[in-house]
């Protein structure tokens, strides 16, 4: 759950936009990840709402080029 954390980062800080809100996430577990291993968090947009202004992201959290965690996160992006 702590590295699943790092979407939020991905969502807050990464994606255009100061006042974006993160509405959900999903999240699947598939291979433990140990003490001391080099992450790479990515997100690719999956599809988007110009009128509700909501954009879906697939995410992944990757070790050594392996899927470990992947999901989908549900974001509302605001006007700056």
């Amino acid at each position: 759950m702590l590295v699943g954390s790092l979407f939020s980062t991905l969502v807050g800080m990464i994606c255009p936009g100061k006042k974006n809100l993160y509405l959900a996430q999903s999240l699947n577990f598939k291979n433990p990840i140990y003490p001391n291993s080099e992450l790479i968090v990515r997100g690719t947009v999956k599809s988007k709402s110009d009128t509700i202004k909501i954009i879906i992201i697939n995410t992944e959290i990757l070790v050594n080029g392996n899927v470990v965690i992947n999901g989908e996160a549900k974001v509302k992006v605001r006007d700056n």
